[in-house]
Formats: structure tokens, C-alpha cells, sequence
């Protein structure tokens, strides 16, 4: 399991989510404060859970001081069932929550399940005056395979399949960096195909490109370059 701070602006969905469900629980706690004795704690609990089953994310409360399960809603029961069965729930999504925050968001890399999720947390008083922790997870999977696949074509020759001229500057200015602030020795070879307009313009470029390939594909193989082999040029 990996968590990752987030450090890039939050989407709006989630934020505005976290935001209208701290905003219901104020007003339902509002309203329970003024009525509780006309009406049961039972039944203002009931008026929170219907809200909570029907946002959009997976929902669970648990006490800070106790550690106790109070709530899950109907979208992390069925999402989440085998956490929960488990235990599993502070591992897997609150372990990287600072003791002392009272609200935030980061990142969770599931990768039993090969999941991307957001966690948005915070601390509220529960139904009963109890100080609790709320987590608001949202699935995210799927823009971070699309993050990948834009990345990948920003950063990858499509010739050669080799990392592009962008990239080996990116990855460059970091290797440089480290160094620096780390010490240590690094090296650069830059291999050139001598010639090689001679065999575009006799065979076709259609000849040359496969050329390209094969020995992209050769250079690629090499145990310990695999990872930070680039294609500079390219048309």
C-alpha cells in the first residue's frame, strides 16, 4: 500500500461533496441539539444515515477515542465489504491521516486491488456529542489509467516505443539534481546511426523506420538502461 500526499489542486466534485456533507451534519446537529427531547437519539441518527447513504462516495464514521465502527453507508458496504469484515479500515485508509489534523485529503494506491482512491477525512461531533472521525473515499481509478495513457503519449516515441526527447530532459534535470544534493556519479552515452538518411532516401523511410525499431528494440534490452533509454530525434 502506498499513500501519497496530494499536492495538485483537488477536483471539484469531491471537495464540493465533503463540503455538503459537513454542512448536513451541522444542520442535523443543529436541529438534534434543539429537539433532542422531543425526539429519540434513535431517530435523529436515522435522519443523518439517510443522508450519508445517499451522497456520492463511499462513507464510514469511526470514534477517535474508542477506534469503534459507528457507520458505514450503503456505497462503502457494498464497495468495501471485505475490509470491513477484516478490520481492515485504518490500514487501508487512515494510517497516513497526521495525529493531530482535524481535516485534509490525500491519495491511496490499493494495490491488492489495483485501485486509486481519494480520501477526504475530517473530525465532527457525532449524533451523540461524541468527537468522530468522517472518511469520504472516492474511486478515482480510471483518471489515474488516464493520467498514465497521456502521460505515456506525451513522454514516449511512437516510432521506437523508446522515452522521447522531452523525457530525457525531465529525467535528465532529476538524475542532476540528486546528484547534487546527494552526491554520487552518473554517466551519459549518446549513440548515433551514422549515415542514416543514406538508407531513407535509397530504400524509403518505411525501411528506415524498421531499421529504427530493431535496434531500439536491441539498445532497450540492455540489463540496466531499459529504464532511461530515449530516442532523441524523431520527425
Amino acid at each position: 500500500m502506498r499513500a501519497l500526499r496530494r499536492t495538485e489542486t483537488a477536483r471539484c466534485g469531491p471537495i464540493d461533496d465533503i463540503k455538503f456533507i459537513n454542512d448536513a451534519i451541522r444542520i442535523l446537529q443543529s436541529i438534534i441539539t434543539k429537539r433532542l427531547q422531543k425526539n429519540s437519539l434513535a431517530s435523529s441518527f436515522a435522519s443523518l444515515e439517510a443522508v450519508l447513504d445517499n451522497v456520492g462516495s463511499s462513507i464510514y464514521v469511526r470514534d477517535i477515542t474508542s477506534g469503534v465502527l459507528l457507520f458505514a453507508n450503503r456505497s462503502f458496504k457494498k464497495s468495501f465489504s471485505k475490509e470491513l469484515a477484516d478490520n481492515k479500515l485504518s490500514d487501508l485508509f487512515e494510517k497516513n491521516i497526521p495525529p493531530r489534523s482535524h481535516s485534509g485529503n490525500y491519495e491511496v494506491h490499493n494495490r491488492e486491488r489495483e485501485k486509486w482512491y481519494d480520501v477526504y477525512y475530517t473530525r465532527i461531533k457525532w449524533v451523540d456529542g461524541r468527537p468522530v472521525s468522517l472518511c469520504a473515499i472516492y474511486d478515482i481509478t480510471e483518471k489515474k489509467l488516464y493520467q498514465k495513457r497521456i502521460e505515456q503519449q506525451a513522454y514516449t516515441d511512437f516510432l521506437t516505443g523508446l522515452f522521447n526527447r522531452m523525457c530525457c530532459e525531465k529525467d535528465l534535470a532529476a538524475f542532476v539534481e540528486d546528484t547534487r544534493k546527494n552526491g554520487g556519479h552518473g554517466a551519459l552515452m549518446y549513440l548515433d546511426l551514422d549515415d542514416f538518411k543514406h538508407i531513407n532516401d535509397s530504400l524509403g523511410h518505411q525501411y528506415g523506420d524498421i531499421l529504427l525499431q530493431d535496434i531500439s528494440k536491441a539498445v532497450s534490452r540492455i540489463e540496466g538502461i531499459s529504464s532511461s533509454c530515449y530516442r532523441m530525434g524523431g520527425r
